[in-house]
């Protein structure tokens, strides 16, 4: 079946350098031709990610000063395609995070290829603490982020044994709360138990110390990565940062261009 999408989603002049030369290009749909095939016991992880030539991932906090709008229509796309985006807390709270939102024609096309309507939202935290800073929580103790009073989207909250119990019994008024892990959260059971409720593809959406854990643990099938024309410095982290190094190597299988940003996608190469 196929949607007419609307032209903003096609940016202009965006364009694919690489393997080969073509132009113009259909984001979304080039996206989801893409082949991800998906392991038995864990979804396709899929880590989007933007930086500056010299590595910053964030400009006071944020990572939204470095994206323009072939950044947005990448991240839309990406986001359209997988059937959930997990998340660390601490980037889910300073990004100020809600339900995915989505065009009708690419609602349509998750529907006709048998997805939800919208991605499911996990965000995942060892204590959460980041739900209930000094700025976090309303007088009864409740969160307060927008993620969690969203009319008709409940998303899913991971966590450890660690996390305080009224803490998580105040979260189960506005979301659903899995305990997975006794001090930090088992990315790997986190997964498995992700895959085993139908999630094929998963988008993961940071922060550095999320994916660092990813890194370590071998979990990243493929980034989609944004370079953006410009240089930061400052004191933002890397992509991915942890205690634990590891050397994973990745294959380049394409390269898209559009205002001085480049869009690549590498795909892990377990050759």
């Amino acid at each position: 079946m196929h949607f007419a999408l609307n032209l903003w989603i096609r940016v202009g002049q965006v364009r694919q350098v690489f393997p080969t030369l073509l132009e113009p290009v259909d984001i979304p749909a080039l996206y989801r031709s893409d082949d991800r095939p998906v392991p038995q016991d864990r979804p396709w992880i899929l880590a989007n990610m933007v930086t500056s030539v010299d590595g910053a991932t964030a400009v006071d906090g944020l990572s939204g000063a470095l994206g323009g709008e072939g950044d947005k229509a990448v991240f839309r796309a990406v986001r359209a395609l997988a059937d959930a985006i997990v998340v660390g807390a601490g980037t889910a709270v300073a990004e100020n995070y809600g339900p995915p939102i989505l065009t009708d024609e690419l609602i349509a096309i998750r529907v006709a290829n048998g997805q939800a309507r919208l991605p499911r939202i996990v965000v995942v935290s060892n204590s959460l603490q980041a739900f209930f800073g000094p700025d976090s929580a309303a007088a009864d103790g409740a969160p307060v982020q927008r993620l969690f009073h969203a009319e008709g989207f409940r998303p899913t909250v991971i966590t450890s044994g660690r996390a305080r119990a009224d803490r998580i019994e105040a979260l189960r008024e506005v979301a659903d709360v899995v305990t997975i892990g006794d001090d930090v959260v088992n990315l790997a059971a986190m997964f498995a138990q992700l895959r085993a409720e139908e999630v094929h593809t998963a988008l993961v959406e940071g922060g550095p110390t999320f994916n660092g854990h990813l890194v370590a643990g071998d979990l990243v099938d493929e980034m989609a990565l944004t370079f953006a024309p410009a240089l930061v410095a400052g004191p933002s982290g890397r992509l991915a940062m942890g205690d634990a190094e590891a050397v994973r190597p990745m294959r380049l299988q394409r390269i898209l261009e559009a205002d001085d940003h480049l869009f690549l996608r590498y795909v892990r190469d377990r050759s």
